[in-house]
């Protein structure tokens, strides 16, 4: 019999809440999954019925393996009590539990509701390759359309964006963002936010963008890392021999990052300025007599952190607020007609797979979204009869390589769960930090690692 850490124990065991399992490679993590399964469909006092639980696994290896798993075990506690009827129940359902792919479930959901929707009945998932030919079909129809409408912004967008030689790269621009929004639940709808981000008052203190956000998360660890490389080299400088000038250089050094810490925050105009004016003196030198060897492990840190603030103010702050509004509303018309030659590729695509009868594995996942959801007279999203109807089936929902769901696959599972839940606020789109949301609602949050330490790069 398979002893559990304590950890492990949890994860199987609790209840009446959203469970978030991270762990490294090897720390059991699918044995522990299996176990849950397993305890609650034979060992509960309560138990269910497997069918009435939804495993999504990342493969259909994965789910073949976990339903032997699972087969193993039955038939083991089967051998021990033959005469339970229960136990063979289970077995029986087995083959039609819900231990499958996103894509297999969103494929079930198509096929028992396609008449809702505005495809074939006989519709089929197009491989990778007759997928890939059809958008290259579709981009050329769309660029040639684009040639003869003429449209100033089009001709605009190319010469920016591709250059004198060939259409290739903005062609490769529209696929490449066409692809990314269909992970998002609401392709349209984050498309239009995102153009109307660069739609900016001129008065308006870029630090409050979202943009501006996202670059001062980045600067701030950076800054950190520099600090800790400075103080270690002034820890250096305290106790090596013949490093006085080196100490009395990097505790000014160390007064300069702090100032760009203070800045953080209040304007973009004075953090520009303050990485602006930053200098560093050269490397003061160790006396003839003074321990080298410690002299070169601080000038290493301090050249380290010397090139990653330099790096941060050639790359980020380059120009002012105002500079940056101006070129951000200057490009918003553009970025409007890049939006709308994605939105009008997706039509054409569409088009193209519909009078073939395909499908493709994005297809899967938002064709199912429109199944499950609805909206309200007042435009509110809600849950459809179909999404209730699982709802009332799944007794619990359990996630294999939870990370690698996208945000389409998110919205799915949850609007099946039973938890309630807001999916205007859920899901905003913009939101540069929405992912981290799934996160955030996780109750409790477990780390299992066989060698009781958990990795925090796992």
């Amino acid at each position: 019999m398979t002893e559990w850490t304590r950890e492990q124990l949890t994860a199987i065991e609790e209840k009446d809440c959203d469970l978030l399992v991270a762990a490294a490679a090897g720390a059991g993590k699918t044995a522990v999954l299996v176990e849950r399964i397993i305890k609650k469909v034979i060992r509960d006092r309560d138990p269910i019925d497997i069918d009435n639980m939804l495993v999504v696994t990342f493969t259909n290896a994965a789910a073949s393996e976990m339903r032997e798993r699972i087969a193993l075990t039955l038939d083991k506690a089967i051998e021990e009590n033959p005469g339970s009827q229960r136990l063979h129940r289970q077995l029986l359902l087995l083959p039609k539990a819900g231990i499958t792919t996103i894509h297999s479930f969103c494929m079930d959901v198509l096929k028992n509701n396609y008449h809702r929707l505005d495809i074939a009945p006989d519709f089929r998932v197009a491989d990778e390759t007759e997928s890939a030919l059809l958008k290259i079909e579709g981009i050329d129809e769309l660029f040639d359309m684009q040639y003869e409408e003429g449209s100033g912004l089009f001709f605009k967008l190319l010469d920016s964006y591709s250059g004198n030689r060939d259409d290739n790269k903005l062609k490769d621009m529209v696929l490449e963002i066409y692809d990314f929004v269909r992970s998002t639940p609401w392709p349209e709808k984050w498309l239009n936010e995102m153009a109307k981000a660069y739609e900016i008052g001129e008065d308006f203190d870029f630090i409050k963008t979202e943009w501006a956000k996202t670059i001062l998360d980045y600067v701030n660890i950076e800054l950190s890392g520099c600090l800790n490389e400075l103080n270690k080299a002034y820890e250096i400088s305290q106790i090596g021999f013949g490093l006085e000038k080196c100490a009395i250089q990097l505790f000014s050094d160390l007064e300069n990052v702090k100032s760009l810490i203070y800045f953080e925050g209040r304007s973009w105009d004075s953090l520009y300025e303050a990485f602006r004016s930053i200098k560093f003196e050269t490397q003061r030198q160790v006396t003839k007599d003074g321990d080298k060897d410690a002299y070169e492990i601080l000038k290493e840190l301090r050249k380290s952190a010397k090139e990653k603030i330099y790096k941060m103010r050639d790359e980020f702050f380059i120009e002012d607020s105002k500079g940056i509004v101006s070129d951000l509303n200057a490009l918003h018309p553009l970025i409007k007609y890049l939006c709308h030659l994605i939105m009008e590729f997706e039509k054409l695509y569409s088009g193209m797979k519909k009078e073939k009868s395909l499908i493709d594995f994005n297809d899967l996942e938002h064709f199912s979204l429109k199944v499950l959801t609805e909206e309200n007279e007042r435009g509110v999203i809600t849950p459809s009869p179909t999404a209730l109807s699982l709802r009332d089936k799944y007794s619990e929902i359990m996630i294999d390589e939870y990370q690698d769901s996208n945000m389409v696959q998110e919205v799915i599972l949850n609007i099946i769960s039973k938890r309630e839940i807001d999916l205007p606020n859920m899901f905003m789109v913009g939101d540069v930090k929405q992912s981290i949301y799934r996160f955030r609602q996780a109750k409790p949050e477990l780390f299992l690692d066989k060698y009781d330490r958990y990795s925090e790069n796992s």
